[in-house]
């Protein structure tokens, strides 16, 4: 008789335990669950993309502009200057050399753009989920040839008549396009410079969805998609204008 109170208040203590375990696994639960919504609009905040509309202001490209005396008089600059690739655009302090002995030049740039090494030239991708948020991801390129013959730009519509100027000793002409076809966007930024008998064409291709919308339905978000989109596309020139600075040509051993 004295065991069954016992076994009662063994089976009432189990219960309240378990109660409380599942109370424990309910609140770690729901904690989670919170935890996972606040990271979403964390990211939804910070994955806020957009395309740059075709024909961007040059001015898009370079943070800064100093007058040059060789500025095409028909630049769309109203005031005669050329938009210049300053070198406080962005630090390449902590940036890779590269070196072609080869073809004689050598730049600095990046440790995380992925390296392609071709014949006659050399490919650096910018890593997608490094530089860009979702749902625009681009693919950004910067690609160095060495030839002859300078090359023209090819996934672009030329926006502005090519400027000439100087810089680090060496004279270059810059070329700007953009162009938009079946959803996709493409921008493009060439320089080149003329040397050892060769046309040095260091070029930057950003390959885009043309706009959040074909991702998403809410205009709110598509308008702040977008917005970080042309942020950052500018930044991923900002780095194409410190690889342009820190440019230098060498003795080719080919």
């Amino acid at each position: 008789m004295t065991s069954r109170p016992l076994v009662i208040l063994g089976v009432i203590i189990i219960v309240i335990a378990a109660i409380t375990a599942a109370g424990y696994a309910m609140n770690g639960r729901s904690i989670s669950y919170s935890s996972a919504i606040d990271q979403s609009n964390s990211a939804d905040q910070s994955n806020a993309s957009s395309t740059a509309p075709a024909g961007i202001s040059p001015a898009f490209y370079q943070s800064t502009t100093t007058p040059d005396i060789s500025a095409d008089p028909n630049s769309s600059n109203s005031n005669g200057s050329i938009p210049f690739l300053a070198s406080t655009t962005v630090s390449t302090a902590s940036w890779t050399a590269f070196t072609d002995k080869a073809d004689g030049y050598s730049f600095k740039h990046p440790a995380d753009l992925s390296q392609n090494v071709l014949n006659g030239g050399a490919v650096f991708s910018f890593p997608k989920n490094s530089y860009f948020h979702w749902p625009l991801l681009d693919d950004a390129k910067v690609t160095v040839t060495v030839s002859p013959a300078c090359p023209k730009i090819t996934d672009a519509a030329v926006d502005q008549s090519p400027v000439s100027f100087a810089m680090n000793g060496y004279q270059f002409t810059r070329t700007i396009g953009s162009d938009v076809g079946a959803g996709q966007l493409y921008t493009e930024v060439a320089y080149d410079t003329h040397a050892n008998g060769n046309c040095y064409h260091i070029d930057f291709l950003d390959h885009a969805t043309d706009g959040a919308g074909f991702y998403v339905d809410d205009a709110s978000l598509i308008a702040k998609y977008d917005a970080q989109h042309v942020s950052d596309l500018t930044s991923a020139i900002s780095i194409f204008n410190g690889i342009i600075n820190s440019f230098r040509i060498l003795a080719p051993t080919r």
